[in-house]
């Protein structure tokens, strides 16, 4: 993590503070070299400059479709190279080096989609995906892999609320490196978000807020390991899956099993947008069609397809010790791991015996 202006980086608060629009876009360039995602203050002052110099010919160009929007898989940048946030779901889930940069022919275009957005609302109810429409996901537990997904998910243009039992203090570091679409709360705060993941060790699960979390789709990450969670008898019986478990806990929610079964260094490497030929797939369980398909969007939205395991009783398949645990994705040696076709998940889930 680079702070403030050391080593000539500039965090993104700094252009914020900058109000002068020379001075910030004298700043641009020093800016860190990992995407930079423009609060939504910095939005908004840009909208008032444009309105006051040139309202008549952004309210025309409002109207049409900018010359350079980018299409689908593609980001956007603005002046000097500063890029401008592009949340839609079906932009999202690329790694940087993967992506393709849209110089705008003229800088009111960049201005022009930053106030399309503005002007529909953060989010994009026409679309279909619930990942398209969301704003916040929450995260219960902020270790390996719930701080993996944050990543993802803010890459994807997602914000993220992080959360862990020791309190947001400690994750005050992450949020400030994650950026201004981060923050560090707490586990309540993080019950609040459009979806939530969590991936904490099950034998913490009861401390997880069930009220809060009454209505909202919950992305389970956990896998019971009897040496560090004590033996569960339901669980050494096969009487209950741990996702079960976690389900009759939370009542009211729509628990969907998803990420348990990947290395996290894997996870952050193998993200790849909709329609690569090395896309990697990871499989879900649930019993909420619904649910599913929120975390279906979800996945596409941070670079991976899911492949239907079944219901939450047949999430044994995808638990430890199981062909499609970790394997499919290459050993925990190999850095960056191996792409896991559809057909190879199907084919591993089919392989699980009891």
């Amino acid at each position: 993590m680079q702070e403030g202006d050391r080593d000539g980086v500039v965090a993104p608060d700094k252009l914020v503070e900058a109000a002068d629009p020379e001075q910030r876009f004298a700043l641009a360039p020093l800016v860190a070299e990992r995407p930079v995602q423009l609060s939504r203050a910095l939005e908004e002052r840009q909208l008032r400059e444009i309105f006051a110099c040139q309202a008549g010919a952004l309210f025309a160009l409002l109207q049409k479709t900018a010359v350079n929007d980018p299409a689908p898989g593609q980001r956007e940048i603005g002046l000097n190279g500063v890029e401008f946030p592009v949340r839609r779901c079906q932009r999202s889930g690329i790694p940087l080096e993967q992506r393709t940069l849209i110089q705008q022919a003229r800088p009111c275009h960049a201005f022009v989609h930053a106030a399309k957005r503005y002007r529909s609302g953060r989010n994009d109810r026409r679309q279909a995906a619930v990942a398209a429409c969301m704003t916040t996901v929450g995260f219960i537990g902020s270790g390996m892999i719930g701080g993996t997904v944050a990543r993802l998910s803010v890459a994807a243009g997602h914000q993220v609320v992080l959360s862990n039992s020791r309190g947001p203090g400690t994750l005050e570091e992450l949020a400030h490196e994650l950026g201004p679409l981060a923050r560090a709360g707490t586990g309540a705060q993080a019950a609040a978000g459009d979806i939530v993941v969590v991936a904490i060790p099950l034998r913490a699960y009861p401390s997880i807020p069930a009220g809060p979390l009454a209505g909202k789709t919950v992305i389970d990450a956990d896998n019971y390991y009897p040496e560090r969670d004590s033996h569960i008898a339901e669980l050494d019986s096969g009487a209950v899956t741990s996702s079960g478990l976690l389900q009759r806990h939370l009542p009211g929610s729509h628990v969907v099993k998803a990420f348990n079964n990947i290395f996290y260094r894997h996870l952050l490497s193998l993200a790849r947008p909709a329609g690569a030929a090395d896309r990697t797939f990871l499989p879900i369980a649930g019993d909420d069609p619904a649910a599913k398909q929120a975390v279906t969007g979800f996945l596409d939205s941070i670079g991976y397809g899911a492949v239907d395991a079944g219901s939450l009783a047949d999430s044994w398949r995808q638990e430890p010790g199981t062909p499609v645990y970790g394997a499919p994705y290459g050993p925990f040696s190999l850095e960056k791991g191996a792409p896991a076709s559809e057909d190879t998940i199907r084919a591993a889930l089919a392989a699980a015996t009891r």
